[in-house]
């Protein structure tokens, strides 16, 4: 069985086409007009729902001390114990950029924007706490947790959050790379 999928620009900016080839779809393609919702669009929906509610919750801890957190003094205590002072500065940055990122995620709004400062927030975790741990650690406390949400909120800065997102639905949808791509064909011509 064989995937494929090409991006090129239609009529009405966007046009994706894939097929998949084997005993069940005989080489079938499927053609994705502005008004269709692909595997893509689900899978971006996906990965957006399941960060965002790893985010929202760290966040919520970090600032309100809910879902076993220790809220925002422990967590200033924490960041001042790992370097970060002033702590209750960085605390209180920590908790809402994962709150506020993971609520943007959720919703797929400034889409790019949430999943590089997600991201920027777990390169500190990592450099601050988990590095010195190793890759996995003892009992599983090594960074590997934070490097697997910092590659997945890149992605979606990278690929966009797809077409059930308010960033489609306000027209804010298009992606780094599609940005990158266009300023590259502006600047060959």
């Amino acid at each position: 069985m064989t995937v494929g999928w090409s991006f090129g620009q239609a009529q009405d900016g966007v046009q994706i086409t894939g097929g998949r080839s084997g005993p069940t779809t005989k080489g079938a393609d499927m053609q994705a007009t502005a008004d269709t919702t692909t595997r893509f669009d689900i899978a971006a929906l996906l990965l957006r729902a399941a960060i965002a509610a790893i985010f929202i919750t760290h966040g919520a801890q970090k600032l309100f001390g809910v879902f076993g957190g220790g809220g925002l003094d422990a967590t200033a205590q924490g960041m001042a114990g790992n370097g970060l002072k002033p702590g209750m500065f960085f605390a209180v940055l920590a908790g809402v950029t994962e709150l506020g990122g993971g609520l943007l995620l959720l919703v797929g709004l400034l889409t790019p924007l949430a999943g590089l400062a997600l991201a920027a927030v777990m390169v500190m975790a990592i450099i601050t706490v988990t590095w010195p741990l190793g890759f996995v650690g003892a009992r599983g406390a090594g960074y590997e947790y934070n490097l697997l949400l910092t590659v997945v909120a890149l992605a979606l800065a990278v690929a966009g959050p797809g077409r059930l997102s308010l960033d489609h639905r306000l027209g804010l949808d298009g992606s780094a790379g599609e940005r990158i791509r266009r300023i590259r064909q502006l600047v060959s011509r």
